[in-house]
């Protein structure tokens, strides 16, 4: 499952934002800064627009704050798979709007280059679009009811299917919706859940890719420092089951006992391999092994997840709540980790959440960490946050990460800008 590669496409971030300009934005090549702190730069695509009927942002009356409503003016949506793989529309409207991303980013990294797999391909992009397209004229004008929304949009795509790209097209419309509902209320979304601001326990997923032992070693110990964090995750997958075990090694003597070692082998094992595999490292003393046989196979990680002692994790690949709940009942999993593109946006996550909570399993989130740290504020079993920062040179101010934990800061929304100025840096004409 290793990819040589230095270049992958990869879904990341849902951000709000007031774009002012029309274009859409391409990632560069790594600035000296970005080499310097072995980061990867990671710009998202714009892909929806839409805005609240509600002058000078959001309205200064009570009434109108609380029912914003939809409005999706034409947008022009051209690809350009050559030059940056990304695609989108912004426009200038006199109306307060907001703009959410549902990301397609090139990635370049000397340092991180080794990523397993190529799990989101560039081309899926011309097939958003449209369903995008589609579901902001069937909804232009409405209340933002995130739920009415989410089930409207949904129940309009069941002849070509729940899973896939259909449902993150509704995702992304979810999050938006919830974002734009926060602000309306003069909230942050945690607050509007029912929740409060606080921190949110988390651990660093920025690298630990499938790299030689003692460079692994050495990242764990930069990474453990970016925040104080008690808790890693490092992928495992190499073609020789010794050097995944040297890698481990290194890692813990490198980072200490009492730091929380996740492993994910991103399905790139059959389950002959797995059940070798995972035995080897059952007792090793992992917080979890994630994803080691496809997603799909829930009979094969039934039986892993009862030989093992180590808890099985999955769940980013579940397409809608329902998915986990037949997880669940397969006794597939100890752990369960939803991705929000996947799950249903935020509206997804709260349905999902009742499920697992109703039967005491564990629930950690799969990238998009902004928006997740709001619902993990409000999840019954909440369990870690997967902290990346893939998104920060395009933010105006990333969340703060302090001794382990992300904090929400107490703004309405999901907290989240643009910083105007690097998207207007690395913006072409579309």
């Amino acid at each position: 499952m290793a990819s040589s590669s230095a270049d992958k496409a990869i879904v990341c971030l849902c951000i709000v934002s007031r774009p002012r300009s029309f274009g859409s934005i391409r990632s560069p090549l790594p600035t000296a800064d970005t080499r310097r702190r072995s980061r990867t730069w990671h710009v998202a695509v714009h892909i929806v627009c839409f805005h609240s009927a509600i002058k000078d942002a959001w309205g200064r009356n009570a009434a109108s704050r609380r029912n914003p409503v939809i409005g999706c003016p034409p947008m022009k949506l051209v690809l350009n798979l050559r030059q940056c793989a990304q695609v989108g529309a912004r426009k200038s409207m006199r109306l307060a709007h907001r703009t959410f991303v549902i990301g397609s980013t090139r990635e370049r990294s000397s340092k991180r280059a080794d990523r397993s797999g190529r799990p989101y391909v560039v081309k899926a992009m011309r097939y958003l679009i449209p369903a995008l397209h589609d579901l902001g004229d069937m909804l232009e004008g409405r209340r933002i009811a995130p739920f009415e929304l989410y089930d409207a949009a949904r129940k309009s795509l069941q002849f070509v299917g729940y899973e896939g790209l259909s449902l993150i097209a509704v995702s992304g419309l979810d999050m938006a919706a919830w974002d734009a509902l926060a602000k309306a209320a003069g909230a942050p979304l945690c607050v509007l859940l029912g929740g409060s601001v606080g921190p949110v326990k988390s651990y660093n997923s920025n690298g630990l890719w499938l790299r030689p032992p003692d460079e692994v070693a050495a990242e764990a110990i930069e990474l453990r420092d970016e925040g104080g964090f008690t808790g890693l995750k490092l992928r495992l997958g190499r073609e020789r089951v010794r050097d995944d075990l040297a890698t481990i090694a290194a890692v813990r003597k490198a980072v200490g006992d009492d730091m929380h070692l996740m492993v994910d082998f991103n399905q790139g094992l059959d389950l002959a391999e797995a059940l070798q595999r995972c035995h080897r490292i059952d007792d090793l003393g992992l917080a979890w092994i994630e994803e080691p046989i496809v997603y799909d196979n829930l009979d094969g990680l039934a039986q892993l997840a009862a030989e093992l002692k180590t808890p099985i994790q999955i769940g980013e690949n579940f397409y809608g709540p329902r998915e986990l709940h037949k997880a669940l009942q397969k006794k597939a999993c100890d752990l369960v980790m939803p991705d929000f593109m996947r799950i249903g946006g935020v509206t997804g996550w709260v349905r999902a959440a009742a499920i697992a909570g109703a039967a005491g399993v564990p629930m950690s989130t799969h990238l998009y960490p902004e928006v997740a740290a709001h619902v993990m504020r409000v999840t019954e079993t909440a369990h870690w946050l997967e902290w990346q920062d893939w998104a920060d040179p395009i933010l105006q101010r990333p969340y703060d990460i302090k001794d382990g934990l992300l904090h929400i800061p107490d703004v309405p929304g999901v907290g989240l800008e643009w910083d105007e100025d690097a998207v207007a840096a690395n913006q072409v004409q579309l």
